[in-house]
C-alpha cells in the first residue's frame, strides 16, 4: 500500500492567503550550534533521512515537488521507497516559503533540505540563528540576506525585485517553525501576489499546529491568536477578552515571562471561574518538552502562581510556550446564547410584527422563556428595555 506523505495544510494557507498575523517573537533553538560541532548532524537527523541524505548531493539544483507544472513524472532509482520524490527542478525567480524546525533538528524535512541547497539565497529572520542551522546541514557557504520586522518595508521590496529581475530563487525561513505564522513572511507573500512573483510552501514544523494535535479538544474548528499585546493597556485587555468569550479553541504563543500573567488575566476574564481547559506546551520538540493539560485554575498553580492571588509569583518558568484554550463548556455557552436568541426574537416580534412589549413577551416567553430559564416577567422588562431604545 503506497503511504500518502502527511502535509500540514493550516500554515501553507495562512501564509499564501497572507492573513495578517500577530506580532513577531523569537523562537529560539537551543543547543543547535554548540552540539551540532560537538556530535555532528547525526545526533540529530532521524535514521531514515540519514539514510537519505546521500541522495541530496550540494551541488544538486532538484526540489522534489509535485506542486509545479511541468514537473517530472519519473522518479530516479535512487528515489525507490520513498514516497512522493517526483524531481522537479528549482525555478529561477520563485520565493519558497521554507518550515524548519521549532526546536529538534531531526524534524526539517526532505524537500527543506533540497530547497534551502538549491536556491540562490535565503532570506533569513536572524542570519545567526539560520546560520547554526545551515552550518549543521552542511551549508555553511549559502548566502544569506535578513528579513525580519525591522527591515521589512525596505527588505520585501528588494526580495522581489530579486526574484521578478534578477531571476534568482529565494528560500525566505524564520527562526523556528514556519514563516508568516507569528513571523516575518505575510508581507512578502502579499507584495509577491501583487508583483505576480511565484510563490511556493515548503510545509514542515508548525509550533501551533503541533500543540492541537496533542490537545486532545476539537480539532475540526480552532482560532490562532499568536502572541497577545505585550504591554497592558486596553489593546491588551480587549484581546484577552476575545479570548475569554471564544467559544472555540483558541492557540495562543507566549513566552516564559508573560504565560503565568497571560493564564491568570484569561483565567479572571473566563466566565467559568477558571474552570475552562488549557493544554501548556512549553519548549515543544525540544530535551525539555512539556505538556500540561488541566483547568486554568490548575494551570496557574502549575507554573508557579499562587492560589487565590491575581499577581504572578517571582521566578518565571523556562522556554517558549504554545497555549491551546479548550473550547467554552456547553453550560457556560448555552446560557449566553439563549440570552441573545432571546433578545433577537422580541426585536423580530416588536419590529416587524409589531407586537407590544406584553404580547412579545408572552410569545418569547412561550417559546423560549423555559430552556432560557427567564420568567415571563423577566422577558417582559427584556422588551421594555428594547423597545426603549
Amino acid at each position: 500500500m503506497r503511504i500518502r506523505p502527511t502535509v500540514h495544510f493550516v500554515p501553507i494557507l495562512l501564509h499564501l492567503a497572507c492573513f495578517s498575523t500577530t506580532a513577531h517573537r523569537q523562537l529560539v533553538h537551543t543547543g543547535v550550534g554548540s552540539a551540532a560541532s560537538a556530535r555532528g548532524l547525526g545526533c540529530f537527523l532521524a535514521p531514515r533521512l540519514l539514510q537519505c541524505l546521500p541522495l541530496l548531493s550540494s551541488n544538486s539544483r532538484i526540489c522534489h515537488s509535485s506542486t509545479r507544472s511541468g514537473a517530472g513524472n519519473s522518479i530516479s532509482p535512487s528515489d525507490e521507497g520513498i514516497p512522493g520524490r517526483v524531481p522537479n527542478k528549482i525555478i529561477p525567480g520563485t520565493i519558497y516559503f521554507v518550515a524548519t524546525p521549532v526546536g529538534n533538528l531531526g524534524d526539517i524535512t526532505l524537500r527543506a533540505l533540497d530547497v534551502l541547497r538549491g536556491v540562490d539565497v535565503i532570506a533569513s529572520e536572524d542570519t545567526r540563528t539560520t546560520g547554526l542551522l545551515l552550518k549543521a546541514l552542511g551549508l555553511t557557504k549559502k548566502p544569506q540576506m535578513s528579513h525580519h520586522q525591522h527591515n521589512v518595508q525596505s527588505r520585501v521590496p528588494e526580495l522581489v525585485r530579486k526574484a521578478q529581475v534578477e531571476n534568482l530563487s529565494i528560500a525566505v525561513v524564520s527562526d523556528a517553525g514556519t514563516p508568516g505564522i507569528s513571523d516575518p513572511g505575510n508581507e512578502l507573500a502579499a507584495a509577491c501576489w501583487a508583483a505576480g512573483v511565484p510563490v511556493v510552501p515548503v510545509p514542515g514544523a508548525c509550533a501551533a499546529v503541533a500543540a492541537v494535535s496533542v490537545s486532545g479538544f476539537a480539532s475540526t474548528e480552532f482560532v490562532f491568536i499568536g502572541f497577545l499585546p505585550a504591554k497592558s493597556g486596553k489593546s491588551r485587555k480587549a484581546k484577552v477578552a476575545e479570548v475569554a468569550t471564544q467559544d472555540r479553541p483558541c492557540v495562543l504563543y507566549e513566552s516564559p515571562n508573560r504565560v503565568l500573567r497571560t493564564l491568570m488575566e484569561i483565567r479572571e476574564a473566563d466566565e467559568t471561574g477558571g474552570e475552562r481547559m488549557v493544554m501548556c506546551a512549553r519548549e515543544l520538540t525540544k530535551l525539555h518538552e512539556e505538556l500540561f493539560r488541566g483547568t486554568l485554575s490548575e494551570a496557574v498553580l502549575h507554573f508557579g502562581g499562587q492560589e487565590g492571588s491575581d499577581s504572578p509569583s517571582t521566578a518565571s518558568p523556562r522556554g517558549e510556550f504554545t497555549l491551546v484554550l479548550g473550547p467554552l463548556p456547553r453550560m457556560a455557552r448555552g446560557k449566553e446564547e439563549m440570552g441573545a436568541l432571546v433578545r433577537e426574537m422580541l426585536q423580530v416580534c416588536l419590529d416587524e410584527e409589531e407586537l407590544s412589549a406584553s404580547e412579545a413577551a408572552k410569545k418569547v416567553s412561550k417559546c423560549l422563556g423555559k430552556e432560557a430559564g427567564l420568567a415571563r416577567s423577566d422577558v417582559y422588562k427584556i422588551a421594555l428595555e428594547i423597545k426603549g431604545k
